[in-house]
């Protein structure tokens, strides 16, 4: 017995040296690969070649790894969802249209385009079960923002690890595995750029299945269920992702399945997987999807009675210990509804809409008729607009108008499931963000304050069609009303004239009121001005202060003696009280009997006109649209009145402009979630169009110097969170979020080919950085320096008259130099930061080769030109015979350095070596010029030439040049047909070295600094490179 014990302790004893002695080893995970499963081979095959290394050899391959380890056995195995997501991954990774392929129209960012499927091929080429994490990670982006996924992970990672320690400890048997998952490290940058992964995808996937998603979208957001009534973070997760993979796998197998957990219903929104449905409620019904990878019989059945009033659509409550650095754990609640979805411009407008229409006091079957108000309005604008010829900044400040009406003419032509889905956008709005656009408070009364009654009655012209209209409103508005008489007047202060609302019924006895009848009618009266009688008086205030909101509430009374069929004195001297009730008391305005003791109305009346009868009196004839079209444009009281109002109203037509040229770029709703005039960009554009020079704006933020504005907006919408002053986005060139890059058109366009109202291009893809990633270019790019040994292979050749391309085998790269900091948002305490400003190199290389370091922002202002306009023939055009000594310039040695005399750079139709040859020559400090393709030689040789007659007459200077003052001048001077004024002239003279014969202020090494007072002769300018 004694022998066997010591045996057993001996053995104890060992397993414990071994453990210990295995705790110690460090695991290489990026040694471990496996074959991705057939399913996913496709998805492979599309990935570019950066994200495939990326996934495979790189950290997000090593993340997969761990993350895998450490949760291995955790949840069930579940082959054939496996199976099924690998086959909708590759479908999905196979459409051009979400995943297109870089070309070198997307320049330097040909590397980034494409669908980021990083994160699925990470765990693909890591153990099928591994792609389950990112299952898990898909449903945590779904429903949390970024920070709070990241938290989340944060925690699992730690609660898993201290469960496998305490297994470890307390389990007799001995897991290797355990041991190596216990002693994982994971980074929380390493979890952050896991899960920006998986929204980079969610965006992609939810592009492919757009039909799809819309249908669940619809079923689910009419419920409201929590995913998991659990509070502990790591039970709650673990127990959701459990009971979704296992509902997914019996619905794959065709097992239906009868649901009423929020996390199952989470995963269906995030997986990509459509099962048939069948919806409980008030009317049940069967939605077939046809899903090619679910197994006949594999239905969900959902209960919309949930008891839940937390929101719409499914929603997770979890206290986020991760959170923040410091204090208690912070409660967050999730949402997955309409609030969170990511919406294209068009839906986001119909959000717009809905916020508009909630002081409209429309229900929604007068929604069609508001939307063909707003038609009638724009296209009657347009057209007086065309008549009078109004100016282009008039023009602008409506095209928030003529953007509501595209939306409104999209929702009424749209087919029935597109119908349905643009109402509940617009009823979202209504409901749920009646602040957006401005405060309720602060809004005009309907139809943009066009259906005030006081406004409508003066834009009439008699006396007639006022009465005519106020009648036409009463029949559809008032009909049952009795006893209401129109009081008018001909001119603010002339005689008042009565006569009844609708004409009474002759009986034999008829009520007679004091006063002058008015011809034979018995029906129209008035009272004379000279009228003393103490019974007969008018007490209301004939013109009072216009309300806007049509919310007049003043008691504006009269009387009349009545007569009664007795003749008895008593009865004879009975009055008989009116009070306001609708209308302009100063022109035509319905007044009814006062009312009784006890002060109540039968109804209450705004002082306007509902919008469905305002449209219906339109088609009518009561009411001519041109005319209010007039008074509209005309009111400028209107618009000072409700200027919060009507200023975010442009600032929409100023967004849409931006994102008419972004047309897959999409919306977060979240946008929504405060008035638009808190935004920084439209404060920041308002202060702007508010400055004395506002006759100059164009209310757009579609410049060139306002490109800051615009991606301020384009953060703004695209994260729905982002307030980002657009002070501290002026040195950038590019923002990159989830599938989305946003880069100034600039950076990757001809630099004769760029249009300035085209200032931001969107690619499809990613830099591979979680948040919003704001790109800036380093302060003084590097450049290849001249290695005189290589003189045998500068040949400086005459041109020949040969325009052709000897660039060709330029490109252009991106890289990152390491440097970043975060973007102040104001916020501070979190562990995670939503932004970051990343330091970005755009690199030249020549077929391998390192060339130069590229600021295309910094120098776009050195090249800028336009170009001679001319009526020469063709042939004219191609003559170079004007350029007699020009020298060639076919390789990047050369154009480094540069020959003395004028040449020209051969890259034609190469628009990237184009915009490459242009910035190196202004950081270079060339004189240049860059030529378009459809150039004339004979007026480029004509300009050139005006240029150096301008730079000889410069004989003293002290500085170094600034050459693009210089061509402003002889541009300014070739417009005015006048030369510059000497004066002018001698403020831009500057010493400068043959060699470098400008300075853009990219290096100071490029610079010829002189004494102040030393005059000397200014030594012969280089002539100028001609890029073509």
């Amino acid at each position: 017995m004694t022998s066997f014990e010591r045996l057993r302790a001996s053995v104890l004893q060992g397993t414990q040296e071994t453990t210990l002695a295995l705790a110690s080893i460090n695991f290489d995970f990026s040694l471990i690969k496996y074959e991705a499963p057939v399913e996913f081979q496709g998805l492979g095959a599309s990935l570019s070649k950066k994200r495939k290394h990326e996934a495979e050899d790189g950290s997000l391959h090593i993340v997969a790894r761990k993350l895998g380890a450490l949760f291995d056995g955790e949840v069930p195995e579940v082959p054939h969802l496996v199976q099924a997501y690998g086959k909708r991954a590759t479908e999905i990774a196979e459409m051009p249209a979400v995943n297109p392929k870089g070309t070198k129209s997307d320049g330097a960012f040909a590397d980034s385009v494409g669908a980021d499927g990083t994160t699925i091929w990470a765990a693909a080429t890591s153990g099928g079960s591994v792609v389950t994490v990112h299952l898990l990670a898909c449903m945590l982006a779904r429903i949390w923002s970024r920070s709070e996924a990241v938290s989340i992970w944060d925690e699992l990672v730690f609660r898993r690890k201290n469960h496998l320690t305490k297994d470890i400890h307390t389990s007799a048997s001995f897991h290797t595995t355990a041991i190596a998952a216990s002693r994982i490290h994971l980074t929380r940058d390493q979890l952050a750029d896991w899960d920006a992964g998986a929204r980079a995808w969610l965006r992609t996937a939810d592009e492919a299945k757009r039909v799809q998603q819309t249908q669940l979208r619809l079923v689910l957001d009419n419920i409201s269920l929590s995913v998991s009534r659990e509070s502990d973070v790591y039970k709650s997760v673990i127990r959701t992702w459990t009971r979704a993979l296992s509902a997914f796998e019996k619905v794959i197998l065709g097992q239906p399945q009868r649901i009423q957990d929020g996390g199952v219903l989470l995963a269906l929104s995030s997986w990509h997987i459509y099962p048939d449905l069948f919806v409980f409620g008030e009317a049940s019904r069967e939605i077939a999807q046809n899903d090619s990878l679910v197994s006949r019989g594999g239905i969900i059945s959902l209960g919309l009675q949930s008891g839940e009033e937390q929101s719409d659509g499914i929603w997770w409550s979890l206290p986020l210990t991760y959170m923040r650095f410091y204090g208690e754990p912070v409660v967050s609640t999730g949402h997955s509804g309409m609030g969170q979805a990511q919406v294209t411009f068009d839906q986001f407008l119909c959000v717009a809409l809905g916020s508009i229409f909630h002081s409209w006091d429309v229900s929604t079957c007068d929604i069609e008729k508001c939307l063909n108000f707003i038609m009638l309005l724009s296209k009657s604008v347009k057209e007086s607009q065309n008549r009078k010829d109004t100016n282009a900044r008039t023009r602008n400040e409506l095209d928030w108008l003529h953007c509501l009406s595209r939306t409104a003419k999209k929702i009424t032509t749209s087919s029935s499931k597109e119908r349905q889905e643009y109402e509940r956008l617009i009823s979202f709005g209504e409901r749920r963000c009646p602040d957006f656009v401005t405060s309720v408070a602060s809004h005009p009364c309907p139809a943009f304050g066009l259906s005030n009654i006081q406004l409508i009655l003066r834009t009439l012209g008699s006396s007639e069609d006022r009465i005519a209209l106020l009648r036409q409103w009463a029949a559809f508005s008032i009909p049952d009303i009795k006893d209401a008489v129109i009081r008018f007047r001909e001119g603010p202060y002339g005689k008042s004239f009565y006569t009844y609302l609708f004409q009474p019924v002759k009986h034999g006895v008829k009520r007679s009121h004091r006063g002058k009848m008015i011809g034979n009618d018995p029906f129209r009266w008035h009272t004379p001005a000279y009228d003393s009688d103490p019974y007969v008086f008018d007490q209301d205030v004939l013109d009072g202060p216009a309300d806007f909101r049509g919310d007049h509430k003043s008691r504006q009374v009269f009387t009349f003696r009545q007569s009664c069929p007795c003749e008895h004195s008593q009865c004879s001297q009975a009055l008989l009280g009116y009070e306001f009730l609708f209308g302009n008391p100063g022109t035509a305005a319905i007044f009814i009997p006062v009312l009784s003791k006890d002060g109540k109305r039968e109804k209450e009346v705004r002082n306007c006109v509902e919008v469905d009868i305002l449209q219906q009196m339109i088609e009518q004839g009561y009411l001519r649209i041109s005319e209010l079209t007039e008074t509209f444009l005309s009111a400028n009281w209107l618009h000072q009145s409700y200027l919060e109002y009507f200023t975010s109203l442009q600032m929409l037509g100023c967004a849409n402009k931006t994102y008419d040229l972004l047309p897959s770029a999409r919306v977060n709703l979240q946008v929504t979630s405060q008035p638009l005039l808190k935004w920084d960009w439209v404060q920041a554009l308002t202060r702007k169009t508010t400055r004395k020079d506002a006759s100059q704006n164009t209310g757009s933020i579609n410049e060139s110097t306002q490109l800051a504005e615009t991606f301020s907006c384009i953060a703004c919408l695209e994260t729905g969170y982002m307030n980002i002053p657009p002070s501290k986005l002026n040195s950038s060139f590019a923002i990159s979020h989830e599938n989305s890059i946003f880069v100034a058109s600039k950076v990757i366009s001809d630099p004769t080919g760029y249009l300035s109202n085209f200032p931001v291009k969107r690619i499809v893809g990613n830099i591979g950085k979680p948040g919003l990633a704001v790109l800036i270019s380093p302060q003084n790019p590097k450049m290849l320096a001249i290695d005189y040994g290589k003189w045998n292979i500068i040949t400086h050749c005459p041109f020949d008259g040969k325009l052709e391309d000897n660039f060709a085998s330029t490109s252009l790269h991106l890289s990152l130099t390491g440097y970043e900091h975060p973007l102040d948002l104001g916020d501070y305490g979190r562990r995670d930061r939503d932004g970051n400003v990343l330091e970005a190199v755009i690199s030249v290389y020549e077929r391998g080769d390192w060339i130069a370091d590229l600021d295309v922002i910094k120098a776009h202002g050195s090249w800028h030109r336009e170009s001679p306009s001319c009526s020469h023939a063709e042939d004219i055009r191609m003559d170079i015979s004007d350029f007699p000594s020009l020298t060639c310039v076919d390789s990047w040695i050369e154009l480094l350095d540069r020959p003395s005399e004028e040449c020209i750079v051969r890259a034609k139709g190469n628009s990237l070596a184009r915009l490459a040859a242009a910035t190196i020559a202004a950081q270079k400090g060339y004189k240049f010029c860059v030529v378009p393709s459809e150039c004339c030689w004979k007026c480029e040789f004509a300009q050139d030439r005006q240029d150096e007659e301008i730079m000889s007459a410069k004989t003293l200077s002290t500085g170094p040049i600034d050459r693009r003052k210089e061509r402003s001048l002889s541009v300014a001077s070739l417009n005015s047909n006048d030369a510059p004024h000497e004066d002018n002239i001698r403020d831009t003279i500057s010493s400068i070295d043959s060699n470098d014969s400008m300075s853009a202020g990219f290096d100071s090494d490029f610079e010829t600094s002189v004494p102040q007072r030393e005059i000397r002769k200014a030594p012969k300018n280089p002539g100028t490179m001609f890029i073509y």
